[in-house]
């Protein structure tokens, strides 16, 4: 973990896990970001979810007490045709948030969490429409209803649409930029992957990861979910590379916790 001070703030920052001593204090402003799931990794797969996201503004915690801290890892998947997994929950003192669901693919339909995943194409033979996401904590994944492409994950400020990822949301008016990943902006949803030589679906706010086409000249420009972010992965095309693209894995998340200096 690290801290620093912002105006009459101090803020603590972890993106991995640790513990976290309150001191004399007793009222804490914390965020907990969950790991975002990874995108479905077969033919027109669905964009993965972010992980659930809960701001906590005065939360009480007990003085000269120290807290686990946990920072959950984002949802994986080791390339086309495998089986790919949901992100993992953060744990910020008191505080849970649920990890983002994985994208659809034809493999097996979305999965549910903070937000949830994008569904896979239609005749994919898996395509149960977009997974739900937790109320306070994130949206549902989208349902695309066409035949070439995977629709996008929900995001914190948004649910999934068509093939795109949901946004994420901006934290920077309370945590400010200084040391804090991707300008304090937070879980968007993965965009969805993409066949029959169409382009793929964006990830979301500039973090989600982008989906693949399953032709690298229709591909939109390959990008993982930010790091730190929470953000879903993008849905795999089938045939399409990216080079060094980690076919669609979910970010992990983070934990800020600020307090009157």
């Amino acid at each position: 973990a690290s801290n620093w001070t912002s105006g009459s703030y101090t803020i603590h920052k972890f993106i991995s896990s640790g513990t976290f001593q309150t001191g004399p204090r007793t009222s804490f402003d914390i965020l907990v970001v969950a790991g975002g799931g990874a995108g479905g990794s077969n033919v027109k797969a669905g964009g993965g979810g972010a992980g659930g996201t809960i701001y906590t503004a005065n939360q009480t915690l007990s003085a000269s007490t120290t807290y686990t801290v946990t920072v959950g890892a984002g949802g994986t998947t080791s390339g086309a045709g495998s089986f790919v997994t949901a992100g993992n929950s953060s744990v910020g003192s008191v505080i849970v948030a649920t990890g983002g669901g994985h994208g659809g693919d034809s493999n097996g339909g979305p999965s549910t969490g903070g937000s949830g995943g994008g569904a896979s194409a239609t005749g994919n033979g898996t395509n149960t429409g977009g997974a739900a996401g937790i109320s306070g904590q994130g949206n549902a994944g989208a349902t695309y209803g066409q035949y070439w492409g995977g629709a996008g994950g929900g995001g914190k400020g948004s649910a999934g649409s068509t093939k795109n990822g949901g946004s994420g949301t901006d934290y920077s008016g309370t945590f400010g930029t200084l040391n804090v990943p991707n300008s304090a902006v937070f879980a968007a949803g993965g965009g969805g992957g993409a066949g029959n030589n169409k382009t793929a679906g964006t990830g979301g706010s500039g973090i989600g990861g982008n989906g693949v086409s399953n032709e690298s000249g229709y591909a939109i420009q390959c990008r993982d979910a930010a790091t730190n972010s929470g953000s879903g992965g993008g849905g795999h095309g089938g045939a399409g590379t990216c080079g060094a693209y980690n076919d669609g894995e979910g970010a992990d998340g983070i934990v800020l916790i600020r307090y009157t200096t």
